[in-house]
């Protein structure tokens, strides 16, 4: 069972990989977008930390460096103007190893 995600901002960036802007989710993990004029759009996610981030469709954000362009594009238009973009984000774990 996975806890919904609360106060993890889901990034928008439009089909040339241009930041287009930012959408926190509630206490429930859910987040709306609104105003999209037509066209392809790519999400990320960024949040404080501890969770690793995400691309949409899939691929973490490693230091949260990552191409917008490398997540699954979502299409925008009149006619489906509505798209239900979910994230799997997992903790941030550091893990070192060495002997001493």
């Amino acid at each position: 069972n996975q806890l919904p995600a609360s106060g993890v901002d889901i990034n928008v960036y439009n089909s040339n990989g241009e930041f287009y802007g930012s959408y926190e989710t509630d206490a429930d993990g859910y987040y709306l977008t609104v105003g999209f004029p037509d066209g392809t759009y790519y999400l990320t996610t960024s949040n404080n930390g501890a969770l690793l981030d995400a691309m949409y469709g899939g691929g973490y954000c490693i230091d949260g460096n990552c191409n917008p362009l490398d997540a699954t594009a979502i299409t925008v238009t009149e006619a489906q103007p509505e798209a239900n973009a979910d994230f799997n984000l997992r903790p941030d774990f550091i893990f070192k190893s060495g002997l001493e």
